[in-house]
C-alpha cells in the first residue's frame, strides 16, 4: 500500500518543479536553466514511476516509462524535424504524469486509515 507521505512528497516535489519550469520558460523562452529544471523534472518523475512501478507494481506507471522512453529515443529525430518544439511532447508528458499523480495522491489521502495507524 502506498504511503500518504510518500504521495505527498512526490506531489509537492512535481509541484515546485513544474512551477520552476513554468515561471523560467515565460521569464525567457527557452533558457539554459529551464531546460535543467525541465531534465530534473523528468529525472524526479522518471524515478518515481520507476519506484511506484517495481516497488508497488502499479501497472499505469509502466505505461508512462515505456512513452517516455520512446519519446527520449526519438528525441535526436524529432529536434532535427522540429527544433525546439520537439520538447512540447515531452512537456505534454511531463504534465500528464503530473495530474496522474495529483489524482492518486487524492485517492491516497482519501483512503480511511487502517487499524495500525491508529
Amino acid at each position: 500500500m502506498i504511503s500518504k507521505s510518500r504521495m505527498t512528497t512526490d506531489l509537492t516535489a512535481q509541484s515546485i518543479l513544474l512551477t520552476v519550469v513554468v515561471i523560467l520558460l515565460l521569464a525567457g523562452a527557452y533558457s539554459p536553466w529551464a531546460l535543467i529544471a525541465f531534465t530534473a523534472l523528468a529525472l524526479w518523475q522518471v524515478g518515481s514511476a520507476l519506484h511506484l512501478a517495481l516497488g508497488y507494481a502499479y501497472r499505469e506507471r509502466f505505461f508512462y516509462l515505456k512513452v517516455f522512453a520512446l519519446l527520449l529515443i526519438a528525441l535526436p529525430l524529432k529536434l532535427w524535424l522540429a527544433g525546439a518544439w520537439a520538447f512540447f511532447l515531452l512537456g505534454v508528458l511531463a504534465s500528464a504524469y503530473f495530474w496522474v499523480t495529483f489524482r492518486d495522491t487524492i485517492i491516497v489521502l482519501e483512503r480511511p486509515r487502517s487499524f495500525w495507524d491508529i
